[in-house]
């Protein structure tokens, strides 16, 4: 028996979750929050961390042959943020 494997039409998409910091605890959360907005998450929202220092999880669901490093370039282009890490990546 001959068993052949077709492509998939379509791709899946994929949900990344960023964990960002701003560069100083001077930074306005508010003001960031709405730059990230900007690149348009499908969620977003903000979380303390310690002392008074807050961090912002913003979750981007694109196609999977897109890749996450275009999204996450311009995290990092962003003037007031200081650290932008990938919490978790999901095929949905």
């Amino acid at each position: 028996m001959d068993l052949k494997v077709h492509e998939r039409d379509t791709m899946g998409n994929v949900a990344i979750t960023f964990k960002i910091l701003p560069k100083s605890s001077d930074v306005d959360i508010n003001l960031l929050v709405n730059k990230i907005r900007e690149l348009n998450p499908n969620d977003i929202k903000t979380e303390n961390l310690a002392f008074g220092i807050k961090i912002i999880k913003a979750l981007f669901i694109i196609p999977d042959n897109k890749g996450s490093s275009e999204i996450e370039e311009k995290l990092r282009n962003i003037e007031e943020i200081g650290e932008v890490e990938t919490e978790s990546l999901t095929l949905i």
